[in-house]
C-alpha cells in the first residue's frame, strides 16, 4: 500500500529551485561507472562562480538524492552550505538538507539545521515560511502531529501563493489522516488540489501526489468506485514517470490489490500483489521495509482465499526477517496480529491468543487509543474471548473498543452510541454486530436476546447514516449489502423474541428499493434549495455521467486513460461542491437521516376489498411471506431448498422461443415441471388460505425475474394441454410493486392532470446505414437491431383512438421525445429496441430512430433519465428487456423500467425478455382498448393476455413465451386518456376483431419461417 505523500513528491518546486538541463559533469556522473564520490570533488573543485553553477549544483544534488548512498549526498549538501552566498541561495540548500535528514530519519540534524534557520532569517524573508514548512514536516515524520498541525496552520496565514498554500493543505490533511479524522483529511486535499487547479500549477507530480492520497483516503472511508477512479489516473502517471519496473508501480499493483480483496475479487488480488512482491524484490531488495509491507498484505489474501497454511508459512517466514532488521516495533507487530489471525482459522487459538498479546503489548506503547490498529487488536482479543466462551471478558472488550473508537471524552451510555461520532465509523459498526451476537448466542448474559437486538438495530441506523454520507450509487450498494446482512440478523432475533407479525413486516420493508426511496425524499426536499444550487449541481452531473458514457464508448486506451483523469477531476468538483453545499444547507442532508417506518394500517384503508398484497422476504436463515389484506396480515415461512436454481431455470424456460419451435411438447413438460416446483413452494401455501381477485406482488430475489401470471394455481399433470393450464392469471389480476412503502405513497398521490398520448415507433430498416457521427460502439450497437413492424401498427392503433403526438420513423428520435415530454402527457408510449447493460445499468438504453443528429445520438441511456422529470401516468416500453436488469440487494432490478421511475412515471408497462413484435402488437392494442374502457392498467393488462389465450388457434402459442413477458409496475389505478373524435369509440373494435383472428397465427407463421 503507498503511504499518503505530505510532500515526497514535489517538493523542489516548492523550495524554489528549477533543475537546468546539465553539461559534461553531469553527463558524466549520468554515464560513469567510476567512484562516485570521485565526480563529486570534481564537480566541487569548479568555482562556484562559473556560468550556471548553481543551477548544475542543484542537478547533481537530484541525482545523489536518488542513486549515492546517504553519507556522500549529506557530504555534498554540506559543501554547498559552505560554499553558498548568504542570501537564498544559501537558505535553499540549508532547507534541501535540512529535508534530506528528514528523510533519512536524521531527526537531530533536522532539528538543529531548522532551528538555526528560524533563528538566523528574518521573518519577513520569504524563506523564512519554506522553512517553517519545512520544520512542521520534521514534527509530522517525527511524530508530534499536534505541534505540526499548529506550525501549519500559522505558517498558511504566512504564505501568499496558492503553490505554497496547497502544500500545506496536504500536509494538513496528511496529519488528520493519521489521527482518523476522515472527513477534514477529505477537505484539506480536496482544498489544496482545487488551489492548483485554478491557478493552473497542477502538474503531473503534484497530481500524483494528491491522487494517491486521496485514493487511499476514500479505500479507507470504504467509498471503493471513488478509490478506483482516482487510483487509475495515478497509476498511469506512475506507469508513464517511472515504468513498470519502479517500485512507485508496485506499490500501485498493491493498492489496487488491496481494493479488489475487499471487493471479493480475491483471484485477481492474489495475481496482482505476486506481481507487486516480484518487482519489490528486484528493485530494492527482500529486506527493504516495503517488502514487508507487501508480504504481509500478500498473506491477508491468502488467508482470505482460504489457503491458510500457506498464509501462515508467509507470515512466520516474514516474522523471522522483520525480527532480524527491525525488531520489536509497529510493523512487527502488525505481522504477529496478522499471524495470529491465521492461527486461529487454523484451530489454534491458544497459539492465536499469544500473538495478539504479544502484539497489544507492542502497540500500546506507540500508537493512540483510537487508531484503528490498536482497536482491531483489541477487537481480534475480545473475538478470541467469544470463542472460548469467556464471555465477560469478551463483552467488556467489545465495549472498550467501542468507547476508544468514540470521539466523546466521555465514557458512553449505550443510549448514547447513536448520536455520537466515530474515528472508524465502519468499524463501530462491526463493533455493534459483534456485541450483538454476543448476546444473542449466550442468553444467561443479562438481557440477551432485548440486548441482541438493541445493538443490531444500533447498527443498522448507524450503517444507514455511513450510506447517506456517500455519492457514488456502488459504494452506497455496499453498505446495503452490509444493511441487508444485519437486517436478516435482527429479521430472525424477532422471530426468537416472538414479536408481532406487524414490526417484522416493518423490519423487512427497511430495506426495499432504498436508493429509491431516499432519491425521492431527498429530492423533494431539495426544491427547498436555491435554484442557482440546484441548476449547478444537475450540471456538474450530467457533466460527469457524459464522461462516463465517452469512457464506456471509447475503444482506445489512451482515450480511455485521458478520460479517467477528466473523470476524477469532475468528481473532485462535485465532491467539493457538495460539501460546500452541506455546509451552508445542513438541513438538507440532516433530512436524509429520518427514516419513516411503514404505516401498515394506512396501507391496509388503501387495498381494495378483493386486493391481496403479498410481500416476500429472502433471507439468509429463511424465506419469508407477508399477506396482508384490508381486514389482516400473516406471516407465512416457505421452503427454500432448491429455490434458486429452480426459480432462475423457469425464467430461462419461459422465454425459450427456439425451444417451443423445436420440440413443443417437451417444452411445455420442461416449462410445467419447473413451475410446478416454484408455484408449489412460493404461492400455494398461501393462496390455500387467502381468498382475493388482485394480487399486488413485492417480490425478492431471484423470484424478481419471473412474472408471476405464468405460475400455476393447482397442481397438474406434465401432459397437460396449453390452453387447460391453470395459470395464475386466470384467477387473479396482477401488478408488482417495489416496495409497499412506495405502494402506499404512491396510493395517496393524485394523478398528473394529463389525459393526452405521446408515442413513438422506431425504425430499424434492415441494411439502413448508422450515422457516420456516431462511435464504432454504437453503430455495432445498431448494425444488429432487426426492424420492428409491428411497432408502426401498435402506434397507429394509438393515434386512432387518443389525442396527442404520435411520432413514426424519422420523427421519432431522442430529441423529439426530449422535447415533446416537456409539454405534459398522461401516457408515453415508446415502440422501440431496449439494450440492457448488466454491468452498466445506468448505460442501458432505449434505441430510436437514426437521424444524424448532432446534439442527440438517439441513444436514451438510463442515466440520462433522471434529467428529464417525467409526469407521466402510464409508460408502456414496448421494447425487448425493459423490465429485466441486475438484482440488487436492497434495491430490486436495475432496468429502465426502474430508471423511468426515477425520472417520474407513476406506473410502467415493461417487458422480462424479447419479446416477439406481433405478439407485442396484438396484447398492446387490447391493452389500450380496455383502459379506454375505464379498467385500471392490472387489470386491462390481464384481459389483454387473456384475450390473447383465448384467441390463438395454435396450441403452443400458449406458451408463456409468447404472453408472459408483459408486468404492470407502480400505481396500478384507471388513467384519463383523451379519445380522438366521434369515431374512436366504434373503430377499435373493428381493427381489434380482425387482430385477433389474424395476428396469433401470423405470429406462428413467421416463427416457423425464421426457424426453418
Amino acid at each position: 500500500m503507498k503511504p499518503l505523500l505530505p510532500f515526497l513528491l514535489f517538493c523542489l518546486p516548492f523550495l524554489g529551485k528549477a533543475q537546468t538541463a546539465p553539461q559534461q559533469l553531469y553527463e558524466r556522473l549520468l554515464e560513469s561507472e567510476e567512484n562516485l564520490s570521485t565526480i563529486v570533488d570534481s564537480y566541487l573543485s569548479i568555482a562556484s562562480s562559473a556560468p550556471n553553477y548553481w543551477s548544475y549544483a542543484d542537478s547533481v544534488h537530484q541525482f545523489l538524492a536518488a542513486e549515492a548512498p546517504a553519507k556522500l549526498t549529506l557530504f555534498y549538501l554540506e559543501q554547498m552550505i559552505a560554499r553558498a552566498p548568504a542570501g537564498e541561495e544559501k537558505y535553499y540548500w540549508q532547507n534541501s538538507l535540512a529535508y534530506y535528514a528528514i528523510e533519512q530519519e536524521n531527526w537531530d540534524m533536522a532539528k538543529s539545521l531548522l532551528s538555526t534557520a528560524l533563528a538566523e532569517c528574518p521573518k519577513t524573508d520569504p524563506y523564512y515560511s519554506k522553512f517553517y514548512y519545512t520544520w512542521a514536516c520534521y514534527l509530522y515524520y517525527s511524530g508530534d502531529y499536534k505541534r505540526a498541525q499548529k506550525a501549519l496552520e500559522k505558517s498558511l496565514l504566512a504564505v501568499e501563493t496558492a503553490e505554497e498554500k496547497s502544500k500545506i493543505y496536504n500536509l494538513l490533511g496528511a496529519i488528520s489522516y493519521q489521527y482518523d479524522a476522515l472527513s477534514d483529511a477529505e477537505h484539506y486535499f480536496l482544498e489544496g488540489l482545487a488551489l492548483l487547479q485554478a491557478d493552473s500549477l497542477l502538474d503531473e507530480e503534484s497530481e500524483s501526489t494528491f491522487l494517491n492520497n486521496l485514493a487511499q483516503l476514500y479505500k479507507d472511508m470504504g467509498a471503493l468506485s471513488k478509490a478506483l477512479s482516482f487510483h487509475t489516473q495515478l497509476m498511469a502517471i506512475d506507469e508513464a514517470f517511472y515504468g513498470k519496473g519502479h517500485y512507485y508501480y508496485a506499490m500501485d499493483l498493491d493498492f489496487l490489490a488491496g481494493v479488489q480483496a475487499l471487493d471479493g475479487q480475491l483471484k485477481l488480488a492474489k495475481e496482482n500483489e505476486e506481481k507487486a512482491l516480484a518487482i519489490i524484490s528486484a528493485s530494492l531488495g527482500k529486506q527493504h521495509s516495503l517488502y514487508f509491507e507487501l508480504k504481509a498484505n500478500y498473506g491477508a489474501i491468502l488467508s482470505s482465499l482460504g489457503e491458510i497454511e500457506a498464509a501462515v508459512a508467509n507470515y512466520e517466514e516474514l516474522l523471522r526477517e522483520e525480527k532480524k532488521v527491525v525488531g520489536p516495533s509497529l510493523e512487527y507487530a502488525i505481522s504477529l496480529n496478522n499471524t495470529a489471525v491465521a492461527y486461529f482459522k487454523m484451530g489454534k487459538r491458544k497459539k492465536a491468543m499469544q500473538y495478539m498479546q504479544e502484539a497489544l503489548a507492542l502497540r500500546k506503547g506507540k500508537m493512540a487509543k483510537n487508531q484503528l490498529g490498536l482497536l482491531q487488536n483489541q477487537y481480534s482479543i475480545a473475538r478470541l474471548h467469544y470463542y472460548k466462551e469467556d464471555y465477560e471478558l469478551a463483552q467488556n472488550g467489545f465495549w472498550e473498543v467501542i468507547q476508544a473508537n468514540a470521539k466523546s471524552e466521555n465514557w458512553l451510555a449505550p443510549e448514547e452510541l447513536l448520536e455520537a461520532d466515530y474515528w472508524h465509523p465502519a468499524f463501530f459498526v462491526q463493533s455493534l454486530e459483534a456485541l450483538s451476537q454476543l448476546y444473542r448466542d449466550h442468553e444467561q448474559l443479562e438481557n440477551g436476546l432485548d440486548s441482541a437486538a438493541f445493538y443490531l438495530d444500533l447498527a443498522l441506523g448507524y450503517n444507514r447514516k455511513i450510506r447517506q454520507e456517500l455519492r457514488h450509487e456502488g459504494d452506497k450498494q455496499r453498505t446495503l449489502s452490509l444493511g441487508q446482512r444485519l437486517l436478516n440478523r435482527q429479521f430472525q432475533l424477532q422471530l426468537l423474541r416472538k414479536q408481532p407479525v406487524a414490526s417484522l413486516f416493518q423490519l423487512a420493508e427497511e430495506q426495499k428499493a432504498v436508493l429509491f426511496q431516499e432519491e425521492q425524499q431527498l429530492g423533494a426536499w431539495g426544491l427547498q434549495l436555491p435554484d442557482s444550487i440546484l441548476d449547478q449541481r444537475a450540471a456538474l452531473e450530467e457533466e460527469f455521467m457524459a464522461l462516463k458514457q465517452q469512457r464506456s464508448r471509447s475503444l482506445e486506451s489512451s482515450e480511455k486513460q485521458a478520460l479517467d483523469g477528466q473523470i476524477a477531476r469532475q468528481e473532485l468538483a462535485i465532491t467539493a461542491f457538495e460539501k460546500a453545499v452541506k455546509q451552508q444547507f445542513p438541513g438538507y442532508f440532516a433530512q436524509q437521516l429520518e427514516v419513516e417506518a411503514l404505516d401498515i394500517g394506512a396501507l391496509q384503508q388503501q387495498l381494495a376489498t378483493e386486493e391481496l398484497l403479498l410481500a416476500y422476504f429472502w433471507s439468509e436463515e429463511g424465506l419469508y411471506a407477508f399477506a396482508l389484506s384490508s381486514e389482516k396480515l400473516q406471516l407465512y415461512e416457505l421452503e427454500q431448498e432448491g429455490l434458486v436454481e429452480d426459480c432462475l431455470a423457469l425464467q430461462k424456460e419461459m422465454q425459450a422461443f427456439t425451444s417451443v419451435l423445436n420440440d413443443a411438447e417437451g417444452s411445455r413438460e420442461r416449462y410445467l415441471k419447473l413451475a410446478l416446483l416454484v408455484s408449489e413452494q412460493l404461492l400455494w401455501p398461501i393462496l390455500a388460505e387467502q381468498q382475493g381477485q388482485r394480487l399486488t406482488l413485492v417480490l425478492d430475489g431471484p423470484m424478481s425475474y419471473l412474472p408471476f401470471e405464468a405460475l400455476l394455481s393447482r397442481e397438474v399433470a406434465l401432459s397437460t394441454p396449453y390452453d387447460s393450464i391453470p395459470y395464475l392469471i386466470k384467477d387473479w389480476e396482477i401488478s408488482y410493486q417495489s416496495s409497499a412503502k412506495l405502494y402506499l405513497d404512491q396510493s395517496r398521490r393524485s394523478l398528473y392532470p394529463y389525459d393526452k398520448v405521446l408515442a413513438f415507433a422506431g425504425s430499424y430498416a434492415e441494411g439502413e446505414p448508422a450515422s457516420e457521427l456516431r462511435s464504432p460502439l454504437l453503430q455495432n450497437r445498431r448494425s444488429v437491431l432487426g426492424p420492428l413492424p409491428a411497432a408502426q401498427k401498435e402506434v397507429a392503433y394509438l393515434e386512432a383512438l387518443f389525442d396527442g403526438q404520435f411520432l413514426y420513423e424519422q420523427e421519432a428520435s431522442e430529441l423529439n421525445f426530449k422535447r415533446h415530454q416537456q409539454e405534459g402527457y398522461g401516457l408515453l408510449h415508446l415502440a422501440l429496441h431496449g439494450i440492457l447493460e448488466k454491468r452498466q445499468p445506468f448505460l442501458s438504453s432505449l434505441v430510436f430512430t437514426e437521424t444524424a443528429d448532432s446534439t442527440e445520438d438517439n441513444f436514451l441511456e438510463a442515466w440520462e433519465l433522471g434529467r428529464l422529470q417525467l409526469k407521466s401516468n402510464l409508460l408502456v416500453l414496448s421494447a425487448c428487456e425493459t423490465g429485466l436488469g441486475e438484482y440488487q440487494s436492497g434495491e430490486g432490478l436495475l432496468s429502465l423500467a426502474r430508471a423511468f421511475q426515477f425520472a417520474g412515471s407513476s406506473s410502467i408497462v415493461a417487458s422480462l425478455w424479447q419479446v416477439n413484435d406481433q405478439s407485442t402488437a396484438y396484447i398492446m392494442q387490447r391493452f389500450y382498448s380496455y383502459l379506454q374502457e375505464g379498467a385500471n392498467k392490472s387489470m386491462a393488462l390481464r384481459l389483454a393476455k387473456l384475450d390473447y389465450l383465448n384467441g390463438i388457434g395454435e396450441p403452443s402459442l400458449g406458451h408463456p413465451a409468447y404472453w408472459a413477458a408483459f408486468i404492470q409496475l407502480g400505481d396500478p389505478r384507471p388513467i384519463p386518456l383523451a379519445k380522438k373524435g366521434r369515431w374512436a369509440d366504434y373503430w377499435p373494435y373493428a381493427l381489434g376483431g380482425l387482430l385477433a383472428l389474424s395476428i396469433p397465427m401470423g405470429i406462428f407463421r413467421r416463427w416457423k419461417e425464421k426457424a426453418a
